[in-house]
């Protein structure tokens, strides 16, 4: 939490960016670099599974996934084709206008979105209601109340159908 939390809430990826000249010269608006996304979702991984080290890594599947359909990649793209022939060469591919998805992926995408929406509606609760205190040593988190905390884990987080 030392290091994510001033990561996630003041980091500008601005302090990443290094070839794009309209920074050069300039100030950076905070002297936190950004968490990085992989980082943030292994540590959904964790958080849901209630262990320091995932066992299943259901969030980086999800993420796989969701990836999926967000990039033009094959998966991304894959309900506007069709194989028309497959050889031990390759496939021949129709492309067409008319989206085809099946009822299962689509029951996976929105499975992948409520248990990230879950665990994102968790984590907010935590950070929200734990307090933030400027020390000199630097900023520095008050958890959660543990009651409190127990409450989110079994109400928010804890669904009886989940997957993971």
């Amino acid at each position: 939490m030392k290091t994510a939390v001033p990561k996630i809430l003041f980091g500008t990826s601005v302090n990443l960016e290094r070839k794009a000249t309209i920074f050069q010269g300039t100030g950076s608006v905070s002297p936190q670099d950004p968490i990085r996304l992989m980082t943030a979702v292994e540590a959904m991984d964790r958080f849901a599974e209630g262990t320091p080290t995932p066992v299943r890594y259901y969030f980086r599947g999800a993420y796989a996934i969701l990836c999926e359909y967000a990039h033009p990649n094959l998966g991304g793209v894959r309900s506007f084709f069709e194989i028309v022939e497959e050889t031990s060469e390759g496939w021949a591919l129709k492309y067409g206008y008319d989206e085809s998805v099946a009822e299962a992926d689509v029951k996976s995408a929105l499975i992948a979105i409520i248990q990230n929406m879950r665990v994102g509606y968790a984590n907010v609760l935590l950070l929200i209601s734990g307090r933030f205190e400027d020390r000199p040593s630097g900023i520095v988190y008050r958890r959660t109340p543990p009651e409190l905390g127990r409450w989110i884990w079994e109400n928010i987080l804890r669904d009886p159908d989940s997957t993971y």
